[in-house]
């Protein structure tokens, strides 16, 4: 008997936060098998344990602090931003504030890209098409 072997990104956590970022940190069923689907379209085959253990840390991520500002890096995005993505640019400035800022992978809208999501408290907005350096210093001066 052939034993099975899953194959796991290793940025799942990044897909995991991309989800949870979406679906503003609270899911169904539902969207969990639409998500896992995706996942199994892509190749990936994580077991039902990696996927609700990655899903509990994303989730617990995503409400970490009074404020989290998401920066979608998946495809789309990632392409359109004219702008310095290093970890340091990226940091300036929000050490500071005490904005926490996490990159994912896709949070959904890929015509509106770039993407981020700001979630302040239990609430969350999301910013698009800011692909200039102005732009994202925009999206990140309102954040702060």
């Amino acid at each position: 008997m052939k034993q099975q072997r899953t194959r796991t990104p290793a940025n799942l956590e990044a897909l995991a936060l991309g989800f949870v970022v979406q679906v503003q940190g609270s899911w169904t069923e539902a969207a969990v098998m639409g998500w896992g689907a995706e996942l199994t379209r892509r190749g990936l085959a994580p077991t039902e344990h990696e996927l609700t253990t990655v899903l509990t840390q994303a989730q617990e991520r995503f409400f970490q602090g009074p404020a989290h500002l998401f920066l979608c890096m998946g495809r789309p995005c990632h392409r359109r931003q004219k702008f310095d993505v290093s970890e340091q640019a990226l940091r300036q400035n929000l050490d500071e504030s005490g904005l926490l800022l996490s990159t994912t992978e896709c949070q959904g809208p890929c015509k509106q890209a770039p993407v981020a999501t700001l979630r302040v408290g239990q609430r969350s907005t999301m910013f698009a098409q800011f692909a200039q350096e102005a732009d994202w210093q925009a999206v990140r001066g309102f954040a702060q």
